[in-house]
């Protein structure tokens, strides 16, 4: 280990001092150098999500921004991309912050209407349909820095360019077209 870092959890809900302790010790500090991780959670960790529960994950959220950043117990680490995926919101969100990919993909139907007022463009409306499912078949090309999201249901395919890329005004770029034939 490189140093030494205290993390907690004061909600009683999200991630355990327990669990973080076995996801430092048992999974982050063994990851090969150049590995990239990628998380599965129910509820994202960041403020692209609700807030409030973004508040019970912040010291999970914490220990992916130090591993991603290689801080603290982690500066010996070279980690490949760190992403995150999550579906509670029920509709397709994306940010990238602290060097983490946090990527929210509907999982169903959402109802989004409340008191008869619309709360967000649908990305579907194919309620109590074979459409209303949705899923997101994943392909990390890690030789082309993408990150394909094939969607099965409502929806589109999406493409994520994981490698930091600096435009200039008035540069162009191509980027890798979305490979629809995947």
């Amino acid at each position: 280990q490189c140093g030494n870092i205290a993390w907690g959890n004061d909600y009683g809900l999200g991630v355990s001092q327990e669990q973080l302790t076995w996801i430092t010790q048992e999974a982050l500090l063994t990851i090969p150098d150049g590995y990239n991780l990628i998380v599965v959670i129910h509820e994202g960790i960041t403020d692209i999500t609700d807030p409030s529960w973004h508040e019970v994950y912040k010291n999970f959220a914490s220990l992916l921004n130090s591993f991603a950043n290689k801080e603290g117990q982690f500066s010996c680490i070279n980690p490949g991309y760190v992403i995150v995926f999550s579906g509670h919101m029920h509709m397709d969100l994306q940010t990238y912050k602290s060097n983490v990919l946090h990527i929210g993909t509907a999982s169903d139907y959402l109802d989004n209407e409340i008191n008869g007022s619309l709360l967000f463009e649908p990305i579907h409306t194919d309620a109590y349909s074979t459409n209303e499912q949705v899923m997101d078949y994943v392909i990390l090309d890690s030789e082309k820095d993408i990150l394909k999201c094939i969607r099965i249901g409502g929806g589109y395919n999406r493409s994520f360019h994981l490698k930091k890329m600096t435009i200039e005004v008035n540069e162009s770029i191509t980027l890798e077209p979305d490979l629809e034939a995947i």
